[in-house]
């Protein structure tokens, strides 16, 4: 059945380069990207490290958000927001593959059972994206990085242990939440429910452009295995302080916020 769908996808893209809907993007039109580009390299390159050097948004018409980070190592991680700021998240395998001298990008879901192919058009104001199949378009805004100094920083700020100030209000039972962030990427959560612990383990990375941080949570028992990656927006940090705020929906969080408060206060 697979092999039906890839023939499918192939004789689609015959069929959208041969029609001439397709245009070249010349490599001048990146010079208004804030990282320098390399003129020798190839269309599915400059794709490519286009998109790797930028944070990119989707606007919808329903006023709904998707915010992509394209990772070095093949996958995308995305920040999907309604209208009321109600945030997923999801991820998914990418990469851009030639086809006729042209770039296609692929976005495959995490069960291998999905793919799309899109057409690429580059500009300064991002890329735009034609769905090959249904001919659908999308825009990716573009949004330079932050400096990765910065970001590094950020991250170097984080590491180390956090106790969260209380989180629940008078007469209810006492809830407490700890984090441990190692420098080596990997992490420890212990939130307390009273006498109840629940542990958590994985690995944790923060967000190219420095807002967000994701816990990549562990499957027990098989430190290999990643069974949901939670994200949450770095709202405050300092040397003695740290605030969070729920930036996907986590219920082991944000149903311990007192009302009106958007995040969790940490101290060290």
């Amino acid at each position: 059945m697979k092999s039906l769908v890839i023939i499918t996808l192939v004789f689609a893209a015959s069929a959208a380069f041969a029609s001439g809907n397709f245009i070249t993007t010349e490599p001048e039109t990146l010079d208004c990207r804030v990282y320098a580009t390399n003129r020798s390299l190839s269309p599915t390159q400059l794709v490519a490290e286009d998109l790797i050097h930028g944070m990119w948004t989707i606007n919808e018409e329903s006023g709904a958000k998707k915010m992509f980070q394209f990772n070095e190592y093949g996958i995308a991680d995305i920040l999907q927001s309604d209208a009321n700021g109600n945030t997923n998240y999801s991820n998914a395998l990418w990469s851009v593959r030639e086809y006729e001298g042209r770039a296609l990008l692929v976005l495959t879901n995490h069960d291998m059972a999905h793919e799309q192919l899109f057409k690429v058009v580059q500009n300064c104001e991002g890329i735009i994206l034609t769905n090959i199949i249904s001919t659908d378009e999308s825009v990716l805004h573009y949004q330079p990085l932050t400096n990765p100094v910065t970001v590094n920083l950020v991250k170097a700020s984080l590491v180390g242990d956090w106790t969260s100030i209380s989180l629940t209000g008078p007469g209810a039972p006492q809830v407490s939440l700890h984090y441990q962030m190692n420098a080596g990427g990997s992490y420890t959560r212990l939130l307390c429910l009273g006498q109840k612990e629940m542990p958590e383990r994985g690995v944790w990375e923060i967000s190219k452009d420095g807002q967000f941080i994701l816990f990549h949570v562990e499957k027990p028992g098989t430190p290999d295995k990643c069974v949901e990656t939670k994200v949450v927006r770095i709202a405050y940090v300092d040397d003695h302080t740290l605030q969070l705020e729920p930036a996907s929906n986590q219920r082991d969080l944000g149903q311990f916020l007192r009302k009106n408060e958007k995040g969790i206060s940490f101290i060290r």
